[in-house]
């Protein structure tokens, strides 16, 4: 589902930005980051609450949960860096992503 909604605003930002001025433009880029945002703290609350779960029920082990505890700050600190211009911004973002992997 994730990945669909990340396509169809590629798609349509790509659209967009053939057919609009350069104002135009660069509002619809703020409003996909603002998007970008609430997807990653929506993301880190997701994993909020998995790991909260794993925790009541001791399914899996504690590197799980450390890294899920891990990833919640970083999710939401990441995802400042769509509207906020920062370089750490944009290296916890970058953190993050490679964390999502494991």
């Amino acid at each position: 589902m994730r990945v669909a909604v990340c396509l169809a605003q590629v798609g349509l930002e790509a659209a967009i930005n053939r057919h609009v001025t350069a104002h135009a433009a660069r509002r619809t880029c703020h409003t996909v980051n603002i998007a970008d945002t609430g997807k990653a703290m929506l993301l880190g609350l997701a994993i909020a609450a998995a790991t909260r779960a794993m925790q009541d029920t001791q399914a899996v082990g504690g590197w799980l949960r450390a890294l899920g505890c891990a990833l919640v700050p970083i999710l939401v600190g990441g995802g400042l860096a769509f509207p906020i211009q920062s370089a750490v911004l944009s290296a916890v973002l970058g953190l993050s992503l490679v964390l999502l992997l494991l």
